[in-house]
């Protein structure tokens, strides 16, 4: 096996993590006019998934 499997274990996790942000209608969207907006709604979805 090519893959180390500590490497594969992390980038599963950034997957679902996104899978998990993208459940946001405004990031999966990206409505925002102004990209600085959808930054900090992107910052404000990773929080909130934090929190959970």
């Amino acid at each position: 096996m090519w893959w180390h499997r500590g490497y594969y274990r992390r980038l599963h996790q950034v997957e679902n993590f996104f899978q998990r942000v993208k459940s946001y209608r405004r990031v999966a969207t990206h409505n925002e006019k102004n990209n600085l907006y959808f930054l900090s709604f992107v910052f404000l979805a990773t929080m909130l998934d934090w929190l959970k």
